[in-house]
């Protein structure tokens, strides 16, 4: 294959835009580390990417679950399972019982109204 054109992908890519999306993401695994799986014979490296398509030695199916992974921001993990029989049960809810536990009676003691309370009566200021 001595000149890589547009046809020669569309054999292994059905759609044009995906082409595209494909070799830049081989682009960038390249620009990243990843092997060169064709003759490098000084070509760019958007162009070896068209290339390792066309000449389909890396796979298509890869490349595009490395762009969904590259998206996500959440990646689910499956082995962190709940068992729903290990989760401590739920007190079940009384009308009757206060939502807040009663002060104890010593700390009652201790606080007087009249402690919060100024024995001087605030003066307006005048402007």
């Amino acid at each position: 294959m001595a000149r890589i054109t547009v046809s020669d992908c569309i054999k292994v890519v059905s759609s044009r835009f995906d082409l595209v999306v494909l070799a830049a993401q081989r682009t960038r695994q390249i620009v990243a580390g990843a092997p060169v799986t064709v003759a490098r014979t000084g070509n760019k490296i958007p162009l070896l990417s068209l290339r390792e398509i066309a000449a389909q030695t890396v796979s298509v199916m890869d490349l595009e679950n490395s762009i969904i992974k590259s998206f996500q921001r959440y990646c689910p993990q499956e082995d962190l399972e709940e068992d729903v029989d290990d989760l401590p049960e739920e007190e079940s809810y009384d009308p009757h019982r206060p939502l807040v536990a009663p002060i104890a009676d010593e700390a009652q003691d201790e606080v007087e109204v009249g402690d919060c309370q100024s024995e001087q009566p605030i003066q307006e200021k005048s402007i």
